[in-house]
């Protein structure tokens, strides 16, 4: 048989094998299809270069002279438009309420948690709950925000309409074409929904599923959120970066991770921030208050739940005396200046080594019992009651 009879046509996706001496008479060099390293290309013939699917090289000129433009900052200090971001919590940690107040935030320009953020398109992708209680879930987060109707908000219910991950995520790029939709945020609500096949504890599947979360973050110019499970045990030995339910690449592939962990006090979650593209940020403590997650700066973030077995000494509780001792006596300049904010009160009990799960308790005693008066700001609370404070701010 001629072994040119037993080579398949050129261009039909098949794998092509050439015999060693295929090219032994084409004269000059070999084109590349001829070492095989393209030969599952469609349509290419054995004379033709491999189409070039990259982009082109950034030169030195634009390298060192050509302005850099930053993206947009989704929430400042914490998602760059075009990025990915995970959101990493354990079971019933209130995930997908996190993100949706976040996606409402963004779609308002209202400050999320505390942080600044810039109004955008908000796209979510809800891929497990049942259409009428997401409808919902959103309407009370509306309610508690007080933030009105969002023109900006589109939330698409796919439960029930999965496709494999590839094919998934073309389909929601085409559609938002053919709409004619420009999003700066989409939110892809859980991302475990997306497996299909795939094992979670494996790098090449992990990688392979989060750079098709990447393709959609580039061909939209959207930043990309996605929510994924804790792993179980204690969490409070591991860093926040190996706390995610699977492969390690879950930590190290995505540009922003948000790690939610269970504070000691009950509702609560420490807030760890791994940033890639940011200065680092402190962590910070939320406090459920349904239907939202609220800042709480009078917890300690370190404050972590620990197995029954490994519970840290309790700390004191201070007297309602010795609370207000740690409020300035003597008014400054301003009310501000001779007020504290509740991070400025969670600091003083660090400082002193006391319980802060009595913070809260302290601070209703001394407003209802009128030793301390409330000064509310826009996003924080301020508190003031002692000596010549009352007599300048209140009494004169």
């Amino acid at each position: 048989m001629n072994p040119d009879d037993t080579n398949p046509p050129v261009g039909n996706g098949s794998i092509i094998r050439f015999p060693e001496d295929a090219f032994s008479k084409i004269p000059g060099p070999a084109p590349c299809a001829a070492q095989g390293a393209f030969g599952v290309v469609p349509g290419m013939s054995v004379a033709q270069p491999p189409r070039i699917l990259l982009p082109p090289f950034d030169t030195a000129a634009q390298t060192w002279s050509e302005e850099i433009v930053s993206p947009t900052e989704i929430v400042r200090g914490v998602i760059h438009a075009g990025t990915k971001t995970a959101i990493i919590g354990g079971s019933k940690s209130y995930k997908t309420w996190v993100q949706m107040d976040l996606g409402y935030s963004v779609s308002l320009g209202l400050p999320w948690w505390g942080l600044p953020t810039t109004k955008q398109r908000v796209l979510y992708i809800n891929l497990e709950i049942p259409a009428p209680h997401a409808r919902k879930r959103l309407r009370d987060i509306r309610r508690a925000r007080d933030g009105g109707e969002s023109a900006g908000f589109t939330l698409w219910n796919l439960r029930g309409h999965l496709l494999p991950a590839e094919v998934m995520i073309q389909q929601i790029i085409a559609r938002i074409q053919q709409e004619n939709e420009k999003f700066g945020l989409i939110i892809v609500d859980p991302i475990y929904k997306m497996l299909g096949g795939r094992d979670e504890n494996s790098a090449g599947d992990i990688t392979e599923l989060l750079n098709v979360f990447e393709k959609l973050a580039v061909e939209t110019g959207a930043a990309v959120i996605f929510g994924a499970h804790m792993s179980k045990g204690n969490q409070a030995a591991k860093e926040p970066m190996d706390r995610a339910s699977g492969s390690g690449v879950f930590a190290r592939d995505p540009d922003t991770i948000l790690v939610l962990t269970k504070h000691e006090e009950a509702d609560a979650f420490s807030v760890d921030l791994v940033l890639r593209n940011f200065p680092p940020m402190p962590s910070f403590v939320v406090r459920r208050e349904h239907p939202l997650m609220v800042r709480a700066d009078d917890l300690d973030p370190e404050d972590l739940k620990l197995p029954k077995m490994a519970r840290r000494p309790q700390k004191p509780a201070p007297t309602l005396e010795l609370f207000m001792e740690i409020f300035p006596l003597v008014a400054g300049p301003t009310l501000e200046d001779s007020a504290l904010g509740n991070s400025q009160i969670a600091a003083a009990f660090r400082e002193k080594n006391w319980n802060p799960g009595s913070i809260k308790a302290l601070k209703e005693r001394a407003v209802e019992s009128g030793l301390l008066r409330v000064r509310r700001l826009a996003h924080n609370r301020q508190f003031f009651g002692r000596g010549e404070v009352i007599g300048r701010f209140i009494e004169g």
